[in-house]
C-alpha cells in the first residue's frame, strides 16, 4: 500500500473562498517522511525532485512549502493552484507562474526576475523580493504586498491592480495608460 500525504487544507476556489470540508492531499510519500515533497516542512528542497513530483498538468498545491528552494525556471507552475503557498527566498527567476491561482500566497524576498506572472490571479506578499523584469501582462493582481521589492523594467500591460504598491516605488516608466484598472489610491500613490 502506497503512503499517502497527510496534510489537510480547506479547500480554496478561484476566489479565496474556503470550502466546507478539509481536503487531504492525494500525493504518495517517500519514507521517512510523513508528506509529499510538497508539504513537508523542509527548507531548500532539491529542485530535481520538485521536478519528478511536478506533473505536465494543472495541479491543485495549496500550502506548498518552498521556502529557500532554488528552482529557477526548473519547475513549470502554469495554471496551478498555489494559494497559501510559501516561497519565502525561494530563487524562481524565469519561472512560468502564469496563469496561476495564488490568494494569500508568500513569495517576499523571493528572486522573481523576469518570472513570467501572465494573466495570474494574485493577492500575494511579494515584499522585499526582486520583481525586476517580471511580466504581469493581463494578471489581476488584489491587495499585493510590494513594500520593499525591486520593480524595474515589470511589465504591466492590460493589468488589473486593486489596492497594490502599500509602499512601494512604482517605476517611472510604467503609464496608466498600460493599465486596465488602477485604483484612484494607488494613482495618487505615483
Amino acid at each position: 500500500m502506497v503512503e499517502r500525504c497527510r496534510h489537510t487544507f480547506e479547500h480554496i476556489d478561484p476566489f479565496g473562498n474556503y470550502g466546507t470540508k478539509p481536503v487531504d492531499c492525494f500525493r504518495p510519500v517517500e519514507s521517512p517522511y510523513s508528506k509529499c515533497i510538497w508539504h513537508r516542512d523542509t527548507y531548500r528542497k532539491i529542485a530535481s525532485e520538485l521536478v519528478s513530483a511536478r506533473s505536465d498538468y494543472p495541479e491543485h498545491i495549496p500550502q506548498a512549502t518552498l521556502d529557500g528552494c532554488q528552482i529557477n525556471s526548473q519547475v513549470d507552475f502554469q495554471d496551478c493552484e498555489l494559494s497559501e503557498a510559501s516561497f519565502r527566498g525561494a530563487n524562481l527567476r524565469n519561472c512560468n507562474l502564469s496563469q496561476i491561482n495564488a490568494i494569500h500566497t508568500d513569495f517576499s524576498g523571493a528572486n522573481l526576475s523576469d518570472a513570467n506572472f501572465q494573466e495570474a490571479k494574485l493577492f500575494a506578499n511579494f515584499s522585499g523580493s526582486d520583481l525586476s523584469g517580471a511580466d504581469f501582462r493581463g494578471a489581476e493582481l488584489t491587495h499585493c504586498n510590494f513594500s520593499g521589492a525591486r520593480l524595474s523594467d515589470v511589465t504591466l500591460g492590460e493589468t488589473q491592480l486593486e489596492g497594490c504598491f502599500d509602499g512601494a516605488e512604482v517605476p517611472q516608466s510604467v503609464s496608466a495608460a498600460q493599465l486596465r484598472s488602477i485604483s484612484r489610491e494607488d494613482l495618487l500613490k505615483w
